[in-house]
């Protein structure tokens, strides 16, 4: 319980004595073999995270188990093992969508583009929640189309899903992929009055709505066109997660042209 308790405050010092010591008791309790997997990753003890997780898939043959164990081998550069561990904890739990998306990620990070977009096509398609189906078109239409500089595929896809969404009632996701639309515009032909319109739009739906990952982009969009204080604004004010801060205090130094900087806090 010690080590549950401070691995969920982020002490992962305290959480990582705790567990091993349960191991030493216990050599095949799971939750320790879990947890020891995800504090080794999470304090960059790479190698110590995948042996961890090596021993957690050979002993429980778990989906979850072999998805960190492709994590782990993909943070040590190893990416056709991590694809047979992503392919292997997919067809473990074929219902589940996370499996696939980390494959999909997988096949993205080797340059299998076509894979990719096969294997998320297939949560879009398949028999999945409604937030899983939607991240995973999120991913084709805002990450790999734009990364391939398939703009205008990027464009229709997104607002295809718009009126999608809009049809289905699904209110909880619109603004989320409207500020993912006004990026497009502003990446791809630099068009900031379509884009900030698009933005503007947000605006008027109520907070309830509003995900997690909707303030982030706002954030982000913000600071890339040049709002760097109002997006730190936004998000001191809505963020809950304590890992991503260094990433968007990175993005708003760089923003203001301070790259050495931005490099620091993306090292830390």
């Amino acid at each position: 319980s010690i080590g549950d308790i401070s691995f969920h405050i982020e002490e992962y010092d305290t959480a990582q004595v705790y567990f091993e010591r349960v191991l030493e008791l216990d050599p095949e309790f799971e939750r320790s073999l879990q947890h020891l997997t995800w504090t080794y990753l999470r304090t960059d003890q790479i190698q110590t995270g995948y042996n961890m997780a090596r021993r957690w898939a050979d002993q429980t043959q778990s989906s979850e188990a072999y998805q960190y164990l492709g994590t782990a081998a993909l943070m040590l550069g190893n990416n056709e093992e991590a694809i047979t561990h992503y392919e292997r904890a997919s067809e473990i739990a074929p219902k589940y969508a996370m499996p696939k998306r980390t494959l999909a990620t997988a096949y993205l990070f080797s340059g299998d583009t076509g894979k990719s977009i096969a294997t998320l096509q297939e949560i879009v398609d398949g028999d999945f929640k409604d937030r899983a189906k939607f991240e995973a078109f999120v991913a084709i239409a805002g990450n790999i189309m734009p990364y391939l500089g398939r703009f205008h595929e990027a464009m229709a896809l997104a607002n295809a899903g718009l009126d999608t969404l809009r049809a289905l009632g699904k209110t909880e996701m619109v603004p989320e992929l409207e500020v993912g639309l006004a990026s497009l515009h502003f990446w791809a032909w630099k068009d900031l009055d379509i884009a900030w319109g698009l933005v503007e739009k947000t605006y008027d739906y109520p907070d309830s709505v509003k995900s997690m990952n909707y303030w982030m982009n706002l954030t982000a969009f913000n600071v890339v066109t040049g709002r760097v204080d109002e997006g730190m604004k936004i998000f001191e004010e809505h963020n809950k997660e304590k890992y991503v801060v260094p990433l968007f205090e990175s993005l708003a130094a760089a923003s203001s042209g301070d790259c050495s900087g931005a490099e620091a806090l993306l090292d830390s």
